[in-house]
């Protein structure tokens, strides 16, 4: 089992889901996604896969600013 986020084709807002051995998505009875989850036999229509979560912020470092300021 993989537990997976996903977004249904038709709009609307992601979901989490979990994925069976033979990769047919399945959705969560109450769509929590942390605690106790109850897993449902109901197979998710057509989606679009998504990240399993979204970074509120990414952090770059430079490591070779001076290589670039002396350019």
């Amino acid at each position: 089992m993989k537990i997976i986020r996903y977004a249904l084709l038709d709009g609307g807002l992601p979901q989490w889901g979990w994925l069976d051995a033979k990769g047919c998505a399945h959705r969560f009875r109450d769509g929590a996604q942390w605690g106790a989850w109850e897993m449902s036999n109901e197979l998710v229509p057509p989606y679009k896969l998504l990240a399993p979560v979204v970074p509120p912020v990414i952090y770059a470092i430079g490591l070779n600013y001076r290589d670039h300021a002396k350019e």
